[in-house]
């Protein structure tokens, strides 16, 4: 049952008690007129049963940690227009579904490459109120380019035809994706604009509170600057906890 229950478990340990239940009987066999020869033949026959019954609880009851739903779906796709700065715009929850009041002390981010010791307090900062927040996606800027930020999510880049095609179970099956889910490595923010040669920017992201889907940026303006972007949510049945991060029903 321990085996059963843990992440990543080993399989060939899992198939192995099976294996050896099966072999102790057998062996019994021959010698189960004997008091040791029946013991040892009820104690496999009880290991197989009981090997059985957690394998069908784990397995169709309870789904294991390294299996996946086929029962996803993205849900209806929403576009927003999200402000630079400290607008009624400029901060938008997935969770809420909507907008959030910015910070009366806001400061903008500093720019991607900067690395000095008030930059990191101001992204610190800002990183901890977007997390009491809620707060999942807000602009910056970088060297003059606004820039998508997505606040303490995982993220990987897709491409721009993948929003339209890419189905909920594939994105979830992406060896990448898992990879990353189960690090569980999560950027204060992590920021990106347009795609190669004009292409829109496409991510795949999972939120702090694991929520995972596809977001696109698909406009850029100047004035005001603001970044106007298109996500859906993958929605279905709670599964991989280890691999794909808790996916949990909308």
């Amino acid at each position: 049952m321990t085996w059963f229950a843990t992440r990543n478990f080993p399989e060939s340990l899992t198939w192995g008690i099976l294996i050896s239940a099966l072999a102790a009987v057998a062996l019994a066999v021959p010698v189960r007129r004997s008091t040791c020869g029946q013991w040892a033949f009820w104690f496999g026959v009880v290991q197989t049963i009981a090997w059985v019954f957690f394998w069908l609880l784990f397995s169709l009851v309870t789904p294991l940690p390294g299996a996946i739903s086929e029962n996803l779906f993205f849900g209806p796709v929403i576009e927003q227009t999200i402000a630079l700065g400290n607008t009624s715009n400029s901060f938008y929850s997935i969770n809420r579904g909507g907008f959030v009041p910015g910070p009366k002390d806001f400061t903008p981010l500093p720019e991607p490459d900067d690395t000095s010791d008030n930059a990191m307090l101001i992204t610190q900062k800002l990183s901890k109120w977007a997390t009491d927040n809620d707060v999942d996606f807000l602009v910056r800027r970088n060297h003059g380019a606004l820039l998508l930020s997505l606040a303490n999510m995982l993220t990987f880049q897709g491409n721009a035809a993948d929003f339209e095609k890419r189905s909920a179970d594939d994105l979830l099956h992406d060896p990448t994706f898992q990879e990353l889910a189960n690090k569980q490595l999560r950027a204060s923010f992590a920021s990106s604009l347009t795609g190669m040669n004009g292409g829109k920017k496409t991510l795949a992201f999972q939120t702090r509170y694991e929520r995972t889907g596809l977001v696109q940026v698909i406009g850029v303006r100047s004035d005001p600057p603001s970044v106007t972007i298109r996500y859906k949510l993958v929605l279905g049945v709670a599964t991989n906890a280890a691999a794909a991060g808790k996916i949990t029903e909308n």
